[in-house]
C-alpha cells in the first residue's frame, strides 16, 4: 500500500490487525468496523485500535463509516495529530501487544 498517499484508511473487511499496525507505523489511522459483526479479525482490529487509544475509530458501521472517516478527513488538526503520534503509540505497545513493529524497509533485514 502506499501509505505516503493516504490520510486514512477505512476497513470494512475484517482485515488481519497486521494491516492496522502497518497502517499505524506509516502514520495513518484505521477506521474499522467495530467487531459487531462478531468475526474474530474484527475484533482484533477493534481491539488493536483499542490499544494504541483510538478506540472511537472502531465503533463504526457499515452504515455509517462513510459518514465518520469523511468526519475524521475533515478535521485537519485532529487527522494531524494522529498521524504524527501513531508510530510512537504503536512503538510503545508493540512488545505488550506481542507484536513486532512493521519494518519499513530502512531497517536492515534481521
Amino acid at each position: 500500500m502506499e501509505y505516503a498517499r493516504m490520510d486514512l484508511r477505512l476497513d470494512l473487511e475484517e482485515r488481519h490487525p497486521g494491516d492496522t499496525a502497518d497502517a499505524a507505523w506509516m502514520g495513518v489511522p484505521t477506521i474499522a468496523i467495530g467487531g459487531g459483526s462478531g468475526a474474530p479479525l474484527a475484533q482484533s482490529v477493534a481491539w488493536l485500535n483499542g490499544v494504541l487509544g483510538l478506540g472511537e475509530l472502531s465503533r463504526v458501521t457499515p452504515a455509517n463509516a462513510g459518514v465518520e472517516a469523511a468526519t475524521l478527513a475533515g478535521d485537519h488538526p485532529r487527522l494531524a495529530r494522529l498521524r504524527a503520534s501513531l508510530r510512537q503509540r504503536l512503538q510503545g505497545n508493540a512488545q505488550a501487544l506481542g507484536i513486532p513493529a512493521p519494518r519499513t524497509g530502512a531497517e536492515p533485514a534481521p
